[in-house]
Protein backbone atom coordinates (compact mmCIF):
# COMPACT_ATOMS: atom_id res chain seq x y z
CA UNK A 1 0.00 0.00 0.00
CA UNK A 2 1.12 3.20 -0.73
CA UNK A 3 1.38 6.09 1.71
CA UNK A 4 1.08 9.88 0.76
CA UNK A 5 2.32 12.47 3.28
CA UNK A 6 1.06 15.91 3.51
CA UNK A 7 3.31 18.25 3.76
CA UNK A 8 2.47 21.32 1.42
CA UNK A 9 -0.67 22.47 3.93
CA UNK A 10 0.63 22.55 7.64
CA UNK A 11 3.99 24.26 8.82
CA UNK A 12 5.86 26.70 11.15
CA UNK A 13 6.00 29.51 8.26
CA UNK A 14 2.12 29.89 8.53
CA UNK A 15 2.71 31.10 12.70
CA UNK A 16 4.84 33.95 11.25
CA UNK A 17 2.79 35.29 7.65
CA UNK A 18 3.15 38.92 8.43
CA UNK A 19 -0.11 39.94 7.22
CA UNK A 20 -3.96 38.59 6.74
CA UNK A 21 -5.71 36.27 3.95
CA UNK A 22 -9.29 36.25 3.75
CA UNK A 23 -10.72 33.55 0.73
CA UNK A 24 -14.80 33.61 0.18
CA UNK A 25 -16.89 32.22 -0.09
CA UNK A 26 -15.92 29.61 1.50
CA UNK A 27 -17.20 26.70 0.83
CA UNK A 28 -18.18 27.97 -2.68
CA UNK A 29 -19.67 26.55 -6.02
CA UNK A 30 -16.08 27.50 -8.02
CA UNK A 31 -15.45 30.91 -7.75
CA UNK A 32 -14.33 32.84 -5.12
CA UNK A 33 -12.27 35.81 -4.13
CA UNK A 34 -8.20 35.47 -2.34
CA UNK A 35 -8.05 39.07 -0.48
CA UNK A 36 -4.40 39.53 0.94
CA UNK A 37 -3.09 42.56 3.05
CA UNK A 38 0.62 42.54 3.85
CA UNK A 39 2.35 44.52 6.07
CA UNK A 40 4.90 45.55 3.37
CA UNK A 41 5.67 44.76 -0.22
CA UNK A 42 6.26 41.38 -0.67
CA UNK A 43 6.93 38.71 -3.63
CA UNK A 44 3.75 36.77 -3.64
CA UNK A 45 1.92 33.73 -5.41
CA UNK A 46 -1.08 31.55 -4.98
CA UNK A 47 -0.95 28.21 -5.62
CA UNK A 48 -3.92 25.40 -5.26
CA UNK A 49 -3.26 21.93 -4.07
CA UNK A 50 -5.30 19.15 -3.95
CA UNK A 51 -5.81 16.78 -0.85
CA UNK A 52 -2.65 14.77 -1.62
CA UNK A 53 -0.50 17.99 -2.06
CA UNK A 54 -0.33 17.77 -5.85
CA UNK A 55 -0.47 21.50 -7.53
CA UNK A 56 -3.45 22.14 -9.32
CA UNK A 57 -2.22 25.44 -10.45
CA UNK A 58 -0.03 28.34 -9.59
CA UNK A 59 -0.62 32.02 -9.91
CA UNK A 60 2.71 34.23 -9.78
CA UNK A 61 1.99 37.26 -11.94
CA UNK A 62 0.93 39.38 -8.89
CA UNK A 63 4.75 40.43 -8.76
CA UNK A 64 6.29 42.25 -5.69
CA UNK A 65 3.22 44.27 -3.72
CA UNK A 66 1.28 44.48 -0.52
CA UNK A 67 -2.27 43.99 -1.40
CA UNK A 68 -3.74 41.28 -3.31
CA UNK A 69 -7.84 40.96 -4.05
CA UNK A 70 -8.09 38.25 -6.99
CA UNK A 71 -10.92 36.27 -8.08
CA UNK A 72 -10.79 32.90 -9.32
CA UNK A 73 -12.42 30.32 -11.06
CA UNK A 74 -12.43 26.51 -10.42
CA UNK A 75 -15.85 25.26 -11.80
CA UNK A 76 -14.10 22.86 -13.59
CA UNK A 77 -12.73 20.75 -11.31
CA UNK A 78 -14.65 18.48 -9.10
CA UNK A 79 -16.01 19.12 -5.47
CA UNK A 80 -14.29 18.24 -2.96
CA UNK A 81 -11.35 20.20 -0.67
CA UNK A 82 -8.75 22.16 -1.98
CA UNK A 83 -5.90 23.67 -0.33
CA UNK A 84 -4.97 27.07 -0.89
CA UNK A 85 -1.42 28.36 -0.71
CA UNK A 86 -0.80 32.27 -0.28
CA UNK A 87 3.59 32.34 -0.45
CA UNK A 88 4.99 36.04 0.31
CA UNK A 89 8.82 36.17 0.33
CA UNK A 90 9.84 32.69 2.46
CA UNK A 91 6.26 32.89 4.30
CA UNK A 92 3.24 31.18 3.77
CA UNK A 93 -0.69 31.00 4.83
CA UNK A 94 -2.61 28.00 3.79
CA UNK A 95 -6.53 28.47 3.38
CA UNK A 96 -8.60 24.96 3.58
CA UNK A 97 -11.02 25.63 0.89
CA UNK A 98 -14.51 23.70 0.05
CA UNK A 99 -15.60 23.60 -3.65
CA UNK A 100 -19.49 22.52 -3.36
Amino acid sequence: SQRYELTCCVGIEEAGFDGEVNVYPNPNSGEFIVDVTLNGSKRMSVELHDVVGRVIWSDAAMGTTDRLRQQYDIRSLPAGVYMLRVMADSQMSVVRLIKQ
